[in-house]
């Protein structure tokens, strides 16, 4: 209820934080020619829908397309990805390959919230967060890539969320006291 007036102050609100991104800060609107990279991808997803070009085939082939994106991005191409991680699985391996890619995704992060659920500690939560930032990072960049940290997080928090790691033993739980025994005994003749 408090906040409910500043509903109606968001156009305002919305202006004033553009204003400061894109004058104050000197920020392309394109998200520095991102939007550009989408509609061109989304105009090859409609092309092969269903599996796709192949896996950076877009980037190192020798098509009009693949050589007018890299005269567009100065860049040889064997590195560069359409900043969104969705679309660039669209585009690489079709419909197919999104529906797997964004189907561990979703059991990534149901196992994590499980996990945190059912066992809240610090390792925990700090698993589910890194999670959700490389999931929010997934639709302006590249989530998968060879040799990307951002690669080895996600993996990271998929290991610890799928395993039985994140269900550790609570604080107030204490483990079985370890049991003597005596060494190994020769018989007696």
């Amino acid at each position: 209820m408090v906040a409910s007036p500043l509903i109606l102050l968001a156009p305002e609100i919305n202006d004033a934080i553009n204003q400061f991104v894109f004058g104050t800060l000197n920020k392309d609107p394109t998200l520095t020619g991102r939007t550009e990279l989408w509609a061109i991808a989304d105009t090859l997803i409609a092309q092969k829908p269903w599996l796709g070009w192949g896996f950076q085939s877009v980037w190192l082939g020798d098509s009009s397309t693949a050589i007018g994106l890299k005269r567009i991005i100065g860049f040889d191409g064997r590195s560069f990805h359409f900043h969104d991680s969705f679309r660039q699985a669209a585009v690489d391996t079709g419909y197919v390959g999104l529906a797997a890619f964004a189907g561990v995704m979703i059991a990534v992060g149901l196992a994590s919230l499980r996990t945190l659920l059912l066992r809240p500690n610090v390792a925990n939560s700090y698993f589910v967060i890194l999670f959700i930032l490389m999931v929010m990072r997934a639709f302006t960049d590249m989530l998968l890539g060879p040799f990307s940290i951002h690669t080895l997080l996600y993996f990271a928090c998929a290991l610890y969320a799928l395993s039985s790691q994140g269900e550790g033993v609570d604080a107030q739980t204490t483990p079985a006291p370890l049991r003597w025994a005596p060494p190994f005994r020769a018989a007696a003749r």
